[in-house]
């Protein structure tokens, strides 16, 4: 049972449920620059997962990858308001998050030129469907030549 007190646990701060605490070194008991690290190699994973399903154009369930980014940016919103800078204790772990949101972004740029070949390729084919029923409705009495027109017959 929570009296509703911040409890303490391994020198960070952690709210009565477990959850995070504004300014905290520590997240849950895991260094704050760990918890971020693994949010972030989580987020990376997902990036992958995504790209790979994009590159081999498979058919199928889109949403648990979108279920995993989605969980990772919540995290990432969560640390966000319970780590400061200054509790990325060190030089070298400071460099290593760098290093990580970097990849990071470079996934985020893969994942971006996959997704709008996407969406081109969707319009593309959107475009000769629309056309293709165009002429399909036509009776082909406005026509003025061609296969379907009056003198095409």
């Amino acid at each position: 049972m929570s009296d509703g007190r911040v409890r303490r646990d391994e020198g960070g701060a952690v709210s009565p449920e477990g959850g995070l605490v504004p300014g905290s070194r520590d997240v849950a008991g895991v260094p704050a620059h760990a918890a971020l690290r693994q949010v972030l190699h989580r987020l990376e994973a997902a990036l992958d997962a995504e790209s790979e399903f994009l590159r081999q154009g498979l058919v199928g369930d889109f949403d648990a990858i979108m279920h995993r980014k989605s969980q990772c940016l919540l995290d990432l919103g969560r640390l966000s308001r319970a780590v400061t800078v200054e509790a990325l204790a060190s030089d070298e772990e400071r460099r290593a998050i760098g290093r990580d949101v970097a990849r990071i972004r470079d996934r985020l740029r893969e994942s971006e030129e996959m997704l709008a070949r996407y969406l081109e390729a969707a319009r593309e084919i959107t475009a000769i469907v629309n056309e293709s029923a165009r002429i399909a409705d036509s009776d082909g009495t406005y026509a003025e030549s061609g296969p379907f027109g009056r003198y095409g017959r």
